[in-house]
């Protein structure tokens, strides 16, 4: 009778054992999906990491360029500009846009064991969820009060050298300008994210392992869990 119930339980458990820890799609269809909505935001992330870089370089040569050569009245304007670009080449240099990147990360990785997969699956996952969180950023109102307090203290040390005019247009652009490099970042790697956890459910859940086999004490099964 025990050794029936015993067996009654280990057909429960290789029924009801998959679909529990299942959160649907293979790791090879993960990957797939992963990678191909990595390489989708690659151009545009390469088209903002490089262009705004361009643009904060090329700033900083002409602001630095006229304020060594004129002594007039725009100097000091000319000297904030030049170091408001110097911050921007830092941001883009110490944090870049890792979308730019696409799946390549990824395929450098090993590929010849399970394990490899699950460690590829596993990178995809973080990067894409990366991504995803740099896209949030768009939206994100303290990165425009950000923008707002860099061009707002630009403002106040060009006033407090009485240069009245160049420090009003100075922080018109540089509001304009740095509210349209948050907005302009790449918003699809958030949306591909929700939709792979909506398809492939949690990553956590893609994590977790179960196994039956014989108890310690070899006496009928054990079922185990492991995240």
């Amino acid at each position: 009778m025990r050794s029936a119930r015993w067996v009654l339980m280990s057909l429960v458990l290789l029924v009801v054992g998959p679909a529990w820890g299942q959160t649907g799609g293979s790791v090879d269809e993960r990957l797939e999906f992963l990678e191909e909505r990595l390489d989708a935001s690659k151009r545009h992330g390469q088209y903002w990491q490089w262009g705004w870089m361009g643009a904060s370089v090329g700033g900083l040569a002409i602001t630095t360029t006229i304020a060594a050569v004129d002594g007039g009245n725009e100097r000091t304007g000319n000297i904030v500009e030049a170091t408001k670009s110097v911050i921007g080449v830092g941001y883009l240099a110490l944090r870049p846009m890792e979308a730019r990147l696409g799946a390549d990360p990824i395929r450098q990785m090993p590929n010849s064991t399970a394990s490899d997969r699950e460690a590829r699956l596993r990178a995809a996952e973080d990067l894409l969820q990366t991504n995803a969180r740099r896209s949030e950023e768009r939206t994100d109102w303290r990165m425009y009060a950000g923008n707002a307090v860099l061009n707002g203290a630009g403002l106040g040390v060009t006033l407090a050298w009485g240069e009245t005019g160049a420090a009003w247009v100075n922080f018109a652009a540089g509001m304009a300008l740095g509210s349209l490099q948050i907005w302009s970042q790449p918003k699809r790697p958030l949306s591909d994210w929700q939709e792979y956890q909506q398809r492939f459910g949690s990553p956590n859940a893609s994590r977790t392992e179960w196994w039956i086999g014989p108890s310690r004490r070899g006496h009928g099964v054990a079922f185990n869990l492991r995240w």
